[in-house]
């Protein structure tokens, strides 16, 4: 085969793979610059590659922006440069790769919800979105429960968790709320209505008003109307949503945190998703938001995968308070519901540890890079990677991770008592400790205990995924309340939540499924 006829083969295997990616548009203009390209090769170059001089950058150039081409009605535009060097030294370009790469880009700034829906018509989301305004019942949620010696009754609360049933209003195994596989599910604090939200692995957040009806002609008999679930989702991020909240005064506030950096506010109000923070790093590479919280409504507490801890004011921007908890990645972290100056991370290094951020000081295991942590009160020493750590409103914490224990830890006196100089030099050691299979594998979000944020029963309790598709709750004590299965339930609930205040509870698989208890 003659070059001519190798150069033209080449040009006829892009267009066909252009017209798969739909980029058809882009194919001539392709085939002019490769032709230019040969054109030139022939040609007697001199022996220095620069044409023209090089302009000098600017002292101090803005970093850039991505924005969303298909929210601007435009084109997407592929790495047309690099394809063309490829075509000329006989290489296929990788445009499927380019377009993945792309679409994993971190997406800044202010975009409608009309723009990023992906299922369910907008004029239904609509009708769920208004009614979730600042007039909405949200019962005790903010009321900080009051002191009592006396105990629940475990008898009692066994036989009211144990009685909690799953919804079948329509088949769980057809209530798909995300695309892909869920790693996060929350409790919407209306006591109104069960709204349930989901954030998947793509970035996709699922909301499903779960007693809501919509109704839809059906295909094959045009006189009766098919009864469908009211199910919505947005796509506000590029990568795993991480971590769904509730505005604390702001229910019409929804917050999510991501992999791709970044935590978005959703204003049900306004219909819009804007920017509350966004981590400082490459949009293509970034450095993932692990877990945040937001302690009032103007401050976020959040942790990456790389180990730090951040404290970000919405107010001043500015003002950057970045601290290193952990050598590896943070898998969670928790705050003391009264105490908001403590918090207590749990890492991939195999540890959770117990910080004071009243007081920062030079961590000692990075003197020479001077790096600088919060006050240290402890830590507690795993024989594997730990998974998550939460606490509750009696001062207990309550953690998981691979070595398959549940280890609950009682601190009542932290809040009154520890200050910025209390320190255990022994490694904390549980009151409880529980054995629980948390080998998720692959496939399966990994398994997070998380306790009941306000409970009305006053119970303080726990729920985590059972790798036999069961959910389990537990007592702070380590009594076992419930183990919640169903033929239905098909496959591990693996990301639970609890409602802020009632005994609700919902699960979600690897699907994109729901299974809501109540």
């Amino acid at each position: 085969m003659s070059l001519e006829e190798q150069r033209q083969a080449n040009i006829r295997r892009n267009q066909e793979l252009l017209r798969q990616l739909e980029l058809e548009g882009m194919g001539q203009s392709m085939a002019d610059d490769v032709r230019k390209a040969s054109t030139t090769a022939h040609k007697k170059r001199p022996s220095s590659r620069r044409s023209t001089p090089a302009k000098k950058p600017p002292a101090s150039p803005p970093a850039p922006r991505r924005k969303s081409r298909r929210l601007e009605g435009k084109t997407a535009e592929l790495n047309i440069i690099g394809d063309n060097d490829k075509v000329e030294n006989g290489q296929q370009p990788d445009l499927a790769q380019e377009q993945r790469d792309r679409e994993r880009d971190r997406v800044e700034g202010e975009m409608k919800l009309k723009d990023i829906i992906k299922k369910g018509d907008w004029e239904s989301a609509m009708g769920i979105l208004s009614n979730l305004g600042p007039k909405v019942s949200l019962g005790d949620y903010f009321h900080v429960a009051e002191e009592s010696d006396s105990k629940p009754d475990i008898k009692e609360a066994r036989e009211r968790l144990s009685g909690l049933e799953l919804s079948e209003k329509f088949d769980p195994s057809g209530l798909k709320i995300t695309s892909e596989r869920i790693f996060y599910m929350h409790f919407h604090p209306s006591i109104d209505k069960k709204l349930v939200m989901a954030g998947d692995k793509i970035g996709e957040l699922g909301l499903w008003d779960a007693e809501a009806v919509k109704t839809e002609k059906n295909d094959e008999d045009e006189d009766e109307d098919e009864k469908k679930p009211q199910m919505y989702s947005f796509k506000p991020h590029s990568r795993t949503i991480s971590k769904i909240i509730t505005g604390p005064g702001e229910p019409q506030k929804i917050y999510t945190g991501s992999y791709d950096g970044s935590i978005r506010c959703l204003d049900l109000e306004g219909f819009v998703s804007s920017e509350a923070f966004v981590f400082d790093s490459d949009p293509r590479h970034p450095v993932g938001i692990s877990d945040f919280h937001m302690p009032d409504a103007n401050t976020l507490y959040y942790s990456t995968l790389d180990g730090q801890f951040g404290i970000h004011d919405m107010r001043d921007p500015s003002v950057k308070k970045l601290y290193t908890l952990h050598e590896k990645k943070i898998g969670g972290f928790g705050l003391n519901p009264k105490a908001s100056h403590q918090i207590v991370s749990a890492s991939l290094d195999r540890t959770f540890k117990i910080w004071d951020l009243r007081k920062i000081e030079l961590n000692p295991d990075y003197e020479e890079e001077k790096v600088y942590s919060p006050h240290l009160y402890g830590q507690y020493d795993s024989r594997l990677s730990v998974s998550c750590a939460d606490w509750n409103q009696s001062g207990d914490i309550v953690v998981n991770g691979y070595d398959d224990r549940i280890n609950i830890f009682h601190f009542p006196d932290a809040t009154k008592a520890w200050d910025t100089d209390t320190q255990f030099e022994d490694p904390f050691k549980p009151a409880v400790s529980l054995k629980h299979n948390c080998q998720t594998g692959r496939w399966v979000t990994i398994l997070k205990a998380r306790w009941h944020q306000n409970p009305q029963d006053g119970l303080e309790k726990f729920a985590i995924a059972n790798m036999n598709r069961f959910i389990d709750i537990y007592s702070a004590d380590g009594h076992q309340l419930a183990h919640l299965g169903h033929e239905l339930m098909t496959a591990v609930p693996a990301a639970v939540a609890f409602h802020p205040t009632h005994n609700w509870i919902v699960g979600g698989s690897a699907s994109g499924k729901a299974y809501l208890w109540s």
